[in-house]
């Protein structure tokens, strides 16, 4: 089998959850069918994700397009932007032509233009989604939510979610009938392996104390500012909280800033970002996933495998795998007062964390062999049996293209602009004009004499 994939980016700066669940996804495809032929496509600047692929044999192409949704707003795209997926669209139905995939699969819900390509070359298209697309979790949506899940409802044979929650969020635009879950794919005794590192010397912790691991890059919507609001709400100096992830320059004045005003700076740590988180998860006694908007949490996987008891907000795969009192606490999401007694119960009864650690690994292990992915993977791998339905509409993608907003409008009108006073400071022009003068002149003679 042939597999076309897009992704939406090629991990220049970090290897984010989104293209590890796409490496993931490769290994587990290969394992249930080790002549899988795959080829991937993301837009450019190369970066992680290129060392990933080469390292499995796959071959990588970068191709610009732009994403019709962000965590910032893009505008309209503008004339640029639509060119630019113009052009996408085009590439990526050459590659369809000279690659004959069976399956063209998206990776992303921020790019329609592989689904689009997909469906003018006539093969089926499958959309991996990881996110819960909403503008109440900070996405912008150029086309509108409703539109944007439309178009990928029209355009795709399946739409497989990484959690039950987000399969439940999906369901308000995609069919029931085209709906799967993949949990993506997590081995607890590799992780096990790469968390016993040798020499490994965490971050100082309080002699008796509770330490509490919060991994992941820190964003709002992430939610370690709500952590940071529990801690001043317990006002524990016994508790240090290990912030383990990037801190981007956007959000570090803001995030830096709420700590001095907290004044929690004494009780936490910014480790920062590190190759393997594993080693501090270990050394810690528990995990907090306080997340706004996370659709799987691969982190509160991560926790259980190594035997942490997982505290989580009511998001993504949280509500599915923890019992909550049993493996770890769920606690509304945005809830400061829930989570902070969730933090100050494992610090009252430290024994609580290392019997909620010992049935979070057992839960995990439970957990994995009642979502089989063979099925799922049989599935949309069969698709191109089934007969392909007609589309009813114009995907919003496309009707979008001809109904440009007024930034491109304008863009356009400024580019006719600049165009004409290049032309007319040009030598070309200027020899034009003065060889062409004695024509305008007889011209103007001649009106004259007939007014």
């Amino acid at each position: 089998m042939r597999v076309l994939v897009l992704s939406h980016s090629a991990a220049p700066h970090n290897f984010g959850g989104a293209e590890l669940a796409l490496v993931e996804l490769l290994d587990t495809w290969r394992e249930f069918d080790p002549e899988t032929v795959f080829l991937v496509v993301a837009r450019p600047p190369s970066g992680l994700l290129d060392l990933q692929l080469a390292a499995r044999g796959i071959e990588l192409e970068l191709l610009d397009f732009t994403h019709t949704v962000s965590s910032v707003p893009e505008g309209e795209g503008g004339f640029e932007g639509l060119l630019t997926d113009i052009a996408a669209v085009g590439r990526l139905r050459e590659v369809i032509r000279d690659f004959h995939p069976d399956l063209v699969v998206t990776n992303t819900i921020v790019a329609p233009w592989a689904a689009i390509a997909a469906n003018l070359e006539k093969v089926p298209h499958v959309l991996f989604a990881h996110e819960f697309g909403a503008p109440e979790h900070g996405l912008h949506f150029r086309l509108g939510a409703a539109e944007t899940f439309d178009d990928f409802a029209s355009l795709s044979d399946y739409v497989v979610a990484n959690s039950g929650p987000l399969r439940d969020h999906l369901a308000q635009w995609i069919p029931e009938r085209k709906l799967l879950v993949l949990h993506p794919t997590l081995s607890a005794t590799e992780l096990q392996r790469k968390a016993a590192v040798p020499g490994f010397v965490p971050p100082a912790r309080p002699d008796a104390g509770l330490v509490v691991a919060v991994v992941g890059r820190i964003a709002k919507g992430k939610g370690q500012d709500l952590v940071l609001r529990a801690l001043a709400e317990l006002g524990a100096p016994a508790i240090t909280v290990w912030f383990i992830g990037i801190l981007p320059a956007d959000f570090e004045q803001e995030f830096l800033a709420l700590i001095d005003e907290l004044d929690v700076r004494s009780s936490v740590v910014l480790v920062g970002a590190v190759d393997n988180p594993l080693p501090y998860i270990a050394a810690a006694d528990v995990g907090v996933n306080a997340s706004r908007n996370e659709s799987f949490g691969r982190v509160t996987l991560e926790y259980m495998a190594l035997g942490k008891p997982v505290i989580a907000t009511d998001t993504g795969v949280a509500t599915e795998i923890i019992r909550s009192g049993i493996d770890g606490i769920v606690v509304p999401r945005d809830d400061v007062g829930a989570l902070a007694a969730a933090i100050g119960g494992y610090l009252a009864d430290p024994g609580l964390a290392a019997v909620h650690g010992a049935s979070a690994s057992r839960r995990l292990a439970e957990f994995e062999d009642a979502h089989p992915r063979r099925v799922v993977l049989e599935t949309i791998t069969g698709v191109g049996a089934a007969p392909r339905e007609p589309l009813v509409a114009i995907p919003h993608a496309i009707a979008h293209w001809t109904e440009p907003g007024p930034s491109a409008i304008r863009l356009f009108e400024m580019r006719q602009h600049s165009l004409a006073s290049e032309l007319r400071g040009s030598a070309t022009w200027r020899a034009g004009s003065v060889l062409t003068a004695p024509v305008r002149l007889a011209i103007r003679v001649l009106r004259r004499g007939r007014s």
